[in-house]
């Protein structure tokens, strides 16, 4: 978030913004997926997800070393030193992260959490478009059309990011911290005493998004 204050500030790298507003907003989905559940599955779901693509890795390299009769690149030792660091600090062995069973789709913790499928196509689907580099993404943030003769050209760095990103992304996170909070405080009224001053400033960002969108449900 605090990258994309530094890049807006600029009124420019508007298509960056937008990637970066994707993984916020897909971190903040997981926070509140993982508080809602409230088990050691998910949690060890979630873990083993990353790192089961991490053994795949481990598994290439060693089998590169055991072709070279057990002669190790200074970039294989490096590799795989990173990849032990985060297996050992998960407290998972290998096996239990073989084992693990997959992550549900991201639709699927949006239905958990009891969040809409048109906020699941706003964010996820829409907000797609700028991880995967699709042909909509290039025309809104990558080509201009020159309008004499239709032809498509290479676009400056010269993208806005729109005053909707800074809203939906932070009542995300917002979202994300009141879940969180209400997870590790045990006492309610002491969690009550956090997210309530947290919804307090969520009201606020609604209010700001009225007066932003108002023009947005006039009839044309």
């Amino acid at each position: 978030m605090l990258a994309n204050v530094r890049l807006s500030s600029t009124r420019r790298y508007g298509e960056t913004t937008s990637l970066l507003d994707r993984s916020i907003q897909e971190s903040a989905i997981k926070i509140q997926w993982l508080c809602h559940n409230d088990n050691s599955d998910g949690f060890v779901r979630y873990l083993a997800d990353g790192l089961k693509k991490d053994l795949i890795l481990k598994a290439h390299i060693e089998e590169n070393i055991k072709n070279r009769n057990g002669e190790i690149l200074a970039i294989e030792k490096r590799m795989l030193k990173s990849i032990q660091k985060c297996i050992d600090l998960s407290q998972l062995s290998e096996q239990e992260i073989r084992d693990a069973k997959r992550l549900p789709s991201f639709d699927k913790m949006f239905e958990d959490i009891e969040l809409s499928d048109r906020l699941y196509i706003a964010i996820q689907r829409m907000g797609s478009h700028a991880v995967h580099g699709t042909w909509s993404d290039l025309i809104f943030n990558y080509l201009k059309q020159d309008n004499n003769d239709q032809r498509l050209y290479p676009r400056d760095h010269d993208v806005d990011t729109q005053d909707a990103q800074f809203i939906t992304v932070i009542r995300f996170v917002i979202a994300a911290i009141k879940s969180f909070l209400s997870y590790v405080i045990t006492d309610a009224s002491d969690a009550n005493e956090f997210t309530g001053i947290l919804s307090d400033v969520d009201e606020k960002v609604i209010e700001t998004q009225r007066l932003a969108w108002a023009s947005d449900f006039d009839k044309v």
